[in-house]
């Protein structure tokens, strides 16, 4: 899915993205350069804890 950055630097989320991934307005989501590519990841309870082992992986790496 191809989406463009606005010259303020706002992506905008399909509507069908937002809500399959329960992200709402007001959301928190987190940017990760994972192993070269940039992940967008939705910070709901279940991915807090995924990106926190993630992050202490690299960490110790």
């Amino acid at each position: 899915m191809e989406l463009t950055i606005s010259k303020n630097g706002t992506i905008r989320i399909p509507a069908d993205l937002r809500r399959k991934y329960r992200i709402t307005q007001d959301a928190k989501i987190m940017f990760m350069d994972h192993n070269g590519s940039l992940a967008i990841v939705p910070l709901i309870e279940e991915s807090i804890k995924t990106v926190r082992s993630s992050l202490i992986n690299q960490a110790t790496k």
